[in-house]
């Protein structure tokens, strides 16, 4: 029988063969174990690997034992930066650890594992608020930490992003409605979604015209009213809801000026069955024109 090696160097050239892959186990070492682990990850290991569920087991049974030797598990660490999304069955366990680590002792364990969530990307997306209560320690773990949480999130934002801008374009207005929220909700985050938002303002769906105008102020702060915004205050001019037409001829007498183009709606609304609306477009016609 195969005796385990106590330690496997993995160099460029080297090849661990399936005897002693088959013959790893725990009672072999932490040193071997990571090191035949290794080797099938970083392509020293020449036949196909052993299941990626089976070698992230093992390679977390290394990183939470607090008999392993640290060099061992900073060792199975950087293997599973290597699997990057596919050690996504880590994440809890790594979460868990860092609240068993002793921090003034193991920092350099700790930033291998800030690494190691980074690699799995937006698969790690749970491990960002225990990341987020590490910042503060000093100034390699800040550095890593925000790397970490870089690669975990944008990804994940810019996924999110593009399939709520597809949702844009559902014939059901519920659909629109709530990925327009989302996008405002996102912030300055979703600002490649400007463009798709300007369109949304000539949808037919009212609600829809005036979310879009929060989303878009959510997202640009200081967005100046366009032709497109004015043109929804326009539509709005013309909806059959009493408060939804006063709204809009206030909105269009704060935009003053660049609301030019609103006032032959505004001066049919001076004929509105209803007094304030009247009153409203008035004062709209006037504040366009005074300013």
């Amino acid at each position: 029988m195969l005796k385990c090696v106590p330690v496997i160097r993995i160099t460029p050239t080297c090849r661990v063969v399936a005897p002693i892959r088959n013959t790893v186990h725990r009672r072999c070492g932490m040193t071997a174990l990571v090191a035949v682990s290794l080797a099938m990850f970083l392509g020293a290991e020449p036949n196909p690997p052993a299941p990626t569920a089976e070698l992230v087991a093992r390679l977390v049974e290394i990183i939470v034992d607090p008999q392993a030797n640290s060099n061992s598990q900073r060792e199975a660490l950087r293997a599973l930066e290597k699997l990057g999304p596919e050690a996504k069955p880590a994440v809890d366990p790594l979460v868990r650890q860092f609240g068993r680590i002793r921090w003034g002792e193991q920092l350099a364990l700790q930033e291998a594992m800030i690494h190691a969530l980074g690699k799995i990307g937006p698969a790690a997306r749970k491990a960002v608020p225990t990341l987020t209560r590490l910042i503060g320690q000093d100034l390699d773990t800040d550095r890593a930490v925000k790397a970490a949480i870089d690669q975990i999130m944008i990804p994940a934002e810019r996924a999110e992003l593009q399939e709520l801008t597809k949702e844009l374009l559902r014939p059901n207005a519920a659909q629109r409605l709530r990925a327009v929220k989302a996008l405002g909700a996102m912030g300055a985050k979703a600002e490649s979604a400007v463009p798709d938002l300007l369109n949304m303002l000539r949808d037919s769906d009212a609600d829809i015209r005036r979310v879009t105008i929060a989303a878009l102020k959510a997202i640009q702060p200081n967005l100046k009213p366009g032709a497109e915004i004015v043109g929804a205050y326009v539509l709005d001019l013309q909806d059959n809801d009493d408060a939804v037409r006063l709204l809009a001829a206030r909105a269009l007498g704060r935009i003053g000026p660049p609301a030019a183009a609103a006032i032959p709606a505004l001066q049919k609304l001076q004929n509105d069955p209803i007094p304030d609306v009247r009153a409203a477009a008035g004062d709209a016609i006037t504040r366009i024109g005074a300013q």
